[in-house]
């Protein structure tokens, strides 16, 4: 039987900035707010308010959403258009802490950036909508309203820079060598240099809902709905750095491309029915099944050389050429298995109480790979001296891992009419997240570095890493939203809403290592079948919000309605944080 020694490390005191070679792919895969998530049209889904919407406000797409059973009411009418225009909120779309400038990642071999370890599990908010619209139509004859069908359509499209990832493997340094060890040959020449290249990224979303409903008896209405999203990122980053004098045959050229491309997509079957127990209590039930698959792709080749003159030309001559190319890929397949129950009890005065409780499993096959390679040339050559270095990294991986997610929601709302013109609604919301990341990547990894001066070094390692990140989050938000007639052509809406959140963080990764041989100097250290286990202290993040929201609509018609909704925020100075646009109109 072999003997698995375990030897346990703060992952922080291990690594330094070039080379971290005890991080697994699946670390680097980029978590989207649109990954095997319910994807709808929200008509009041604004940062602080999308999670409360669902269930307190009354519009047909939302209540659609919370089941398709429950016939939306237009009226008179046969059909009923929605459309909105939608601002993105001034502050970036990704958590600033979450990356990097690609500056830094290219030119500091000491820079560390910090890593807000909710990274793994909501890593970006994607940009809103360009454009909302949706159609609901009573396709039978105009007196009845037994059967309903729509659908719905939404269009993610915008351009962003480039920006860096924070959780890399490997990140190539020249003037520094597979082992991190700066090379004494760097050189001191001043260089003006020249530039071309490229910084873009697109962002393109399709977002897509049909949904029908029918209404057997005065009791009992049945829905049927099926949602869908085709996603994808795609950007590169380029820049070419290079100048020549003729002096001496001067030469100096630095070439960083990357590129990444991501997609995903999805579709979310759900059905839905709604029994009227009695005149007042109204419940129901609703059942989903979404299957969605996400794929990444990133690769990135750099290149550098530098030449100050030459051994025909000169006494002192400098050359030094190093490149290095990496190829990762992600993929995850799963589904999301979910039922949302609900009811709604109509009070005295035209008051009434609902609420809902939704549960969700997600289950996720994931698998990785990633090869990096990396080889480096310096030599330099003066009166009293003579230098030579060559080094070489080469990192070859794949890994097959899960990622589980355990959801609760639950809601419970009040609507009181205050008068005839006014009323108020409030709420309590409530969100539990339990998610497990793991992974199991098998590992090849070489390195050497040789110096003239008989300074060489050389390491192997055949190893298996397993990666375990174990997350729990929990969100309290309290609502309140007041509804006022103004006149016959103005209504208006004020609202506040008070957020708690907290997240619990568990990270631990174990290397299984096989066989590590190491060799500095002509000296070889050989060790078999041990363990190391490296820990990530537990986290504790808590935050809590205040947001006001206001919307005012207009009527320019019976059949026609126009809203303006602004989000302001008073953190620092007064701003609109958040505008929409929306129109609704009836036919």
């Amino acid at each position: 039987m072999k003997k698995i020694i375990m030897s346990m490390f703060f992952l922080s005191s291990l690594i330094f900035a070039q080379y971290w070679g005890e991080r697994t792919t699946e670390q680097s895969f980029e978590q989207s707010n649109l990954y095997f998530q319910n994807h709808y049209l929200n008509t009041f889904g604004v940062k602080y308010y999308k999670d409360i919407a669902v269930g307190m406000i009354d519009d047909p797409f939302l209540n659609i959403e919370l089941n398709p059973a429950l016939i939306p009411d237009i009226g008179d009418k046969e059909i009923y258009i929605y459309l909105d225009f939608r601002g993105d909120r001034t502050e970036p779309t990704i958590v600033q802490s979450y990356v990097q400038p690609l500056a830094m990642e290219s030119y500091s071999s000491i820079y560390i950036p910090p890593i807000d370890r909710r990274w793994f599990s909501d890593t970006r908010t994607e940009p809103e909508p360009l454009v909302s619209l949706g159609i609901i139509t009573y396709p039978l004859e105009s007196n009845s309203k037994d059967f309903y069908l729509g659908g719905t359509y939404q269009l993610i499209l915008k351009e962003e820079s480039y920006y860096s990832m924070p959780y890399w493997i490997y990140n190539s340094q020249y003037y520094y060598d597979s082992f991190g060890n700066e090379l004494a040959s760097r050189s001191s020449y001043d260089i003006v240099t020249r530039y071309s290249g490229s910084d873009e990224m697109v962002n393109e979303g399709h977002i897509f809902s049909v949904f029908t409903g029918y209404k057997f008896s005065d009791n009992l209405n049945f829905g049927l709905a099926l949602n869908g999203i085709s996603h994808s990122r795609k950007g590169n980053y380029a820049n070419q750095y290079y100048d020549t004098y003729y002096l001496y045959e001067n030469y100096w050229n630095n070439s960083d491309y990357t590129q990444r491309k991501q997609e995903y997509d999805d579709l979310d079957i759900n059905a839905g029915v709604i029994y009227k127990f009695t005149p007042l209590f109204t419940a129901g039930l609703k059942l989903g099944l979404l299957s969605g698959a996400a794929d990444q792709h990133y690769e990135t080749s750099y290149s550098y050389g530098s030449e100050y003159g030459s051994p025909e030309e000169t006494l002192e001559w400098y050359k030094s050429y190093s490149s290095s190319s990496t190829v990762q890929k992600w993929n995850q397949d799963g589904n999301t298995y979910y039922f949302r129950l609900y009811f709604n009890r109509k009070l005295n005065g035209g008051n009434e109480a609902s609420g809902f409780y939704k549960y969700g499993y997600t289950d996720i096959e994931t698998s990785t790979s990633s090869a990096i390679n990396d080889t480096s040339f310096h030599s330099s050559h003066g009166v009293d001296y003579d230098y030579n270095s060559v080094s070489s990294l080469s990192d070859i991986r794949k890994g097959l891992g899960t990622r589980n997610k355990y959801a609760h929601e639950a809601m419970l709302n009040f609507k009181w009419n205050l008068s005839e013109k006014s009323n108020l609604i409030a709420g309590v919301y409530f969100n539990s997240n339990k998610s497990k990341i793991f992974t199991s990547e098998p590992v090849i990894a070489k390195r050497f570095s040789n110096y003239n001066d008989g300074n060489y070094q050389s390491s192997y390692e055949n190893k298996r890493l397993e990666w375990t990140h174990e997350a729990v989050d929990w969100s309290l938000q309290i609502p309140i939203l007041f509804n006022f007639s103004l006149s016959e052509y103005f209504d208006l809406m004020l609202g506040i809403n008070r957020i708690f959140e907290s997240w619990d963080i568990t990270d631990i990764t174990t290397a299984y290592i096989a066989e590590r041989r190491e060799t500095n100097n002509g000296v070889e250290k050989v060790k078999k079948n041990f363990g190391e286990r490296y820990f990530q202290p537990d986290r504790g993040i808590t935050e809590d919000h205040t947001d006001l929201i206001t919307r005012l609509e207009a009527y320019p018609s019976p059949y026609l309605k126009i809203g303006l909704l602004l989000d302001p925020d008073f953190e620092d100075d007064f701003r609109i944080a958040q505008w929409w646009l929306s129109f609704k109109a009836m036919l």
